[in-house]
């Protein structure tokens, strides 16, 4: 990296920042590079090295020119993920009436029972959110499972092969409906698989929604289909996200929890919506990125072929209304055979 390419590099987090803020996701581009915002901080620190390496025939204020362009990269990525890898307390007091929640991506061909019976095992949780929930896995999970969580629901839109699942340690009740019997789902319209259920925990009731809108699958092809695909994927699931967030507007002050694979980040459009009804668990007291796809061999992501990847961006979710506070939020490193890594949140009531 040149001195020149330093500048460049700046004002290149520069001008995405800004477009972030005043265009958000409106462009296929723009969306992409928000998805991946972290990786776009990676050539940060060499940047800087270069920057402070003298270098002969530059005046003063040009080298100090290079060293403050290295910078902005650096004071950019402290503000926007920084803290992160700071400890955090939670900002009020939860009583110690507590539940703890867990968002699962299983991925539809894994047959790794044991490992995501571990995981779970690992997290602990009370309630889950599965999704890509096939029949198969549903009936192996549920042998194994039935004693910690008897009360179960599994979704499925009409012609699909998997769908969304809860499982649960305390009794389920479908949501009330205006028209006809209680739903097992979010009626939206728009194709969002999720399972909606009243959970009936000792200490009150939980509306407990998991849900898995839209994924953004790119392949092969020209750059105007991918493109296009791109466009079609955010443009959808902006629409299914804020078809939810009108339920939980609807539903008042009540308690309530979102949780599952998102297949959204947080510099997006649809986050910004749900983080405006409720609050982020792992944002609150998470440490560090929080990444959780892909994990271990991706054969979804805007490349071709299959490689082995470290997580790079973090959609999965476990959202929740001002009744809790977090006082926990991990995402679990469990070799499970998904390309997912579930996410488990210590939610404790507020008094």
């Amino acid at each position: 990296m040149t001195s020149a390419s330093t500048c460049l590099y700046a004002l290149f987090v520069v001008a995405w920042y800004l477009a972030r803020l005043v265009w958000g996701d409106r462009y296929w581009w723009l969306a992409g590079l928000n998805s991946f915002a972290a990786l776009l901080f990676l050539p940060a620190p060499l940047a800087l090295i270069v920057a402070a390496v003298p270098r002969g025939g530059f005046a003063l204020a040009r080298r100090r020119a290079i060293y403050i362009a290295a910078l902005v990269p650096v004071v950019l990525w402290v503000g926007l993920f920084g803290w992160r890898f700071l400890p955090r307390a939670p900002r009020v007091a939860g009583s110690e009436a507590a539940l703890r929640v867990m968002a699962f991506n299983l991925l539809a061909s894994n047959g790794n029972v044991d490992g995501i019976l571990a995981a779970i095992e690992a997290g602990q949780p009370d309630l889950l959110a599965l999704s890509e929930l096939t029949p198969a896995m549903d009936a192996a999970l549920t042998s194994r499972l039935a004693a910690t969580f008897p009360y179960r629901t599994q979704q499925t839109l009409t012609g699909a092969s998997l769908g969304v699942g809860i499982y649960s340690r305390w009794p389920l009740a479908g949501l009330p409906s205006d028209s006809g019997p209680a739903s097992g789902s979010l009626q939206t319209g728009l194709g969002l698989r999720s399972a909606a259920a009243d959970v009936r925990t000792p200490h009150g009731d939980v509306r407990f929604v998991a849900l898995h809108p839209r994924a953004t699958l790119v392949r092969g092809g020209s750059l105007r289909e991918i493109a296009h695909n791109v466009e079609t994927a955010f443009r959808s699931r902006e629409a299914q996200i804020a078809a939810v967030c009108r339920h939980v507007a609807q539903w008042g002050d009540r308690p309530v929890i979102l949780a599952g694979d998102f297949n959204m980040t947080e510099f997006s459009d649809a986050y910004r919506c749900v983080a405006s009804h409720l609050h982020d668990a792992y944002r609150e007291v998470g440490l560090g990125f929080g990444h959780t796809w892909p994990d271990g061999e991706a054969d979804q992501a805007p490349w071709s072929g299959r490689l082995q990847l470290p997580p790079l961006t973090r959609i999965d979710y476990v959202f929740h209304s001002r009744h809790w506070v977090a006082t926990e939020a991990r995402v679990l490193a469990v070799e499970t055979g998904s390309d997912h890594r579930p996410v488990v949140a210590m939610l404790r009531w507020v008094p």
